[in-house]
């Protein structure tokens, strides 16, 4: 049993204590000589915790000292010493700046240094191979015409430090592939890394002008674009300091700054933009454990559980709400035009008007979902007679089942396709052969007929009222060829990736040919 501080025996004088200059106490360590609630570092620990908090990115005065350190063979310990950095700091530096060169050796010149060579049967590669008998595996002139030659690293200095070649007294005879470090390189790609993540806005051509058309009504009837952002909350899925930044920066086509009220007086701001919430305390009550402690206390909650998600095309465009039942796996889903929270609100009344209000609770009861956006309105689902609870944040598998039944969806709607020109009829039609697609975990039963032994055949009709419909297992069809328009995106996307690679091989070929490999 712990001890209280006041009532605990005093430990001996750590400012006092015999150390070496450079000597560190481990916490270990403290604690078996009694040194206890102190943690005791040195000089040169407190030196590193300064630069950690003052310092997040390289200059180039420091990787000249690394370029300069590595080219005398300094160790990596001395060169993070001189460039005022730990050692972690200047390997992940020098391995991720680092870039290759071959280089053929003045010396030792007649040898292969193909890395496939002991285990290649290759015959005649070179251009003079004709009634040549020996392995090409065993002749230098393979390196410089074979196709598939792949040069050999050094294994001193590539997976272990310096990590590259600046100092090796044996490049001029070495015809490995050579590793170097240049600072002036190294802070150009580092310098073109850091733009191209600070550059632009994390939005879509389309979010843009539907947030546009939105803000330019507002703004032309003289409302602020706070008071803008109020009334169509639910249709944002950024917060309103981030359509500030947007405006500010002019990345809107109609609306402009100064059609704001006060936009001459206020000088415009810059803030980190936020996740947007229409309610920020959606999660008081509803965490995963709420949703645990909720079964573990009523043993039939777990017949009114439905997991929830969106399945989404193209980044902007429509979504499909996705609904699933865990009792009997039957599948709904509701193509909305937009990935927010009022089109979940939609979502959830087109299913409320369908199931009314007796048979809704017991299939779509308890709501689980995760902390998209989009679901960040419980209220207004929860005032159609249901209860919301979140999964943990990056744990899907909490949810696995709707994230399993995506994968058969994906079978038709396949990942990358856009669902701008769906409609909710092919929407239904995907989802009619999914739920009739006869499952081993129902024991051979369909979703359809899990519902009607579970619930009954009322609630059978109420799922036809949504557009579902019971397919012949013969033939049910969980292929792109279910829906046309989806087809023909595949077979386009396919035909693209296949140029892609033709137009890839002849640039590879160009280049063997240019460099005479």
């Amino acid at each position: 049993m712990g001890v209280r501080g006041r009532d605990r025996a005093p430990g001996p004088d750590v400012d006092n204590f015999p150390l070496a200059q450079n000597e560190k106490i481990s916490y270990s360590a403290a604690c078996y000589l009694g040194i206890v609630g102190v943690t005791a570092i040195t000089k040169n620990n407190r030196i590193g915790n300064q630069m950690k908090k003052e310092r997040k990115h390289l200059s180039l005065s420091q990787r000249i000292i690394i370029e300069n350190g590595l080219r005398v063979g300094d160790k990596i310990r001395k060169i993070a010493k001189a460039a005022g950095v730990s050692r972690s700091t200047v390997v992940r530096e020098i391995k991720a700046y680092r870039y290759d060169r071959l280089e053929w050796a003045c010396r030792f010149g007649g040898q292969n240094w193909c890395a496939k060579r002991h285990t290649c049967g290759v015959f005649g590669v070179c251009a003079g191979g004709k009634g040549c008998s020996g392995k090409c595996g065993q002749c230098r002139l393979c390196n410089r015409y074979c196709e598939e030659f792949e040069p050999e690293r050094c294994r001193e200095h590539y997976h272990s430090a310096p990590y590259v070649c600046n100092n090796c007294a044996y490049v001029d005879r070495c015809a490995r592939m050579h590793t170097y470090y240049s600072a002036e390189r190294a802070d150009k790609l580092a310098r073109e890394a850091w733009g191209d993540a600070h550059a632009g806005a994390i939005v879509t051509r389309d979010e843009l002008r539907r947030y546009d058309a939105m803000i330019k009504d507002g703004l032309s009837k003289g409302q602020s674009l706070y008071a803008v952002y109020l009334a169509n909350r639910a249709m944002f899925n950024c917060d309103v300091r981030t359509l500030y930044n947007y405006l500010n920066d002019g990345r809107f086509e109609k609306s402009r700054r100064g059609d704001q009220p006060r936009a001459c007086m206020v000088r415009p701001r810059k803030k980190k933009a936020k996740e947007h919430k229409v309610d920020r305390d959606c999660l008081k009550g509803r965490l995963f454990e709420d949703f645990v402690g909720l079964l573990g206390s009523d043993s039939d909650a777990i017949g009114r559980v439905a997991e929830m998600d969106t399945l989404e095309g193209r980044r902007g465009g429509k979504v499909i709400v996705t609904f699933f039942n865990v009792q009997t796996m039957m599948m709904f889903g509701i193509l909305c035009e937009h990935k927010d929270a009022s089109s979940v609100g939609d979502a959830v009344a087109t299913l409320h008007a369908a199931f009314l209000d007796v048979q809704f609770p017991m299939v779509f009861g308890i709501l689980l979902g995760d902390r998209g956006t989009e679901f960040s309105d419980p209220k207004t689902l929860e005032a159609l007679g249901t209860k919301v609870f979140y999964c943990d944040a990056g744990k899907p598998g909490q949810k696995g089942g709707i994230e399993r039944n995506h994968h058969e969806m994906r079978r038709v709607l396949v990942k990358g396709v856009s669902f701008d020109d769906l409609t909710q009829k092919d929407v239904d039609l995907v989802l009619s052969h999914v739920n009739s697609y006869h499952r081993l975990e129902l024991g051979g039963m369909s979703a359809f007929e899990m519902m009607r032994f579970c619930y009954g055949e009322e609630y059978v009709a109420s799922a036809r009222k949504l557009g579902l419909a019971e397919i012949p297992a013969e033939k049910v069809n969980l292929t792109p060829a279910l829906l046309p328009d989806i087809a023909e995106q595949v077979i386009a996307r396919a035909r693209k990736l296949v140029d892609e690679k033709e137009a890839a091989l002849k640039a590879v070929e160009e280049l063997r040919r240019r460099r005479g490999w």
